[in-house]
């Protein structure tokens, strides 16, 4: 039975060696870190090694322990970017909390985009923006709502939604509704 200090132990480990994993990888060296501004290297790591397993590489079990050191990494990724901590669950399997009890693991999700034999499973980015929408305040949700009921798009919500603190999403949330705003000629 894992315990969250037993975690906590080795998780600059974990992290070290997914570092040394991307800064060694053979077909490509990638620079990672525990920044979030390196996400997208670690979007293309997990292609490279998705393409290893899909050719018959890379072994389940392989695949599961390197999961473990970039899902540590990406985790950490989420951590230093809110109000998140890690805790252990019910698998014994260290996975990221927010304030709220929310849940997600990135090393599952890591693990199953390595393995998967398309794109349904998304990229380590899509998780990282996926647990950021999960997380947004209630009040960000019902202006932006508001937005796309009205097929309206006000500088003064704009305005809104940056005192609320949600500049750095605004960007996320209009990636997901370009369709929309493409139909409101924004």
């Amino acid at each position: 039975m894992m315990k969250l200090q037993d975690f906590l132990i080795v998780k600059d480990d974990f992290i070290q060696e997914a570092i040394d994993f991307g800064a060694n990888c053979p077909v490509k060296k990638i620079a990672l870190s525990t920044d979030i501004d390196s996400i997208k290297n670690l979007d293309e790591l997990i292609e490279i090694l998705k393409g290893l397993y899909q050719k018959g590489v890379m072994s389940d079990e392989v695949a599961w322990e390197i999961a473990i050191k970039l899902g540590v990494l990406l985790g950490e990724m989420i951590i230093n970017e809110g109000n998140y901590k890690w805790v252990v669950n019910e698998d014994d399997l260290p996975v990221v909390e927010e304030v709220n009890g929310n849940q997600l693991s990135p090393i599952i999700k890591i693990y199953k985009i390595i393995r998967s034999n398309d794109d349904s499973e998304g990229k380590p980015s899509d998780f990282y923006y996926n647990f950021i929408m999960l997380n947004l305040k209630t009040e960000f949700w019902f202006e932006l709502r508001i937005v796309f009921e009205q097929q309206f798009f006000s500088l003064l919500i704009v305005n809104n939604m940056v005192e609320y603190g949600k500049k750095r999403y605004l960007w996320i949330i209009l990636k997901f509704y370009k369709k929309s705003l493409q139909k409101l000629n924004i």
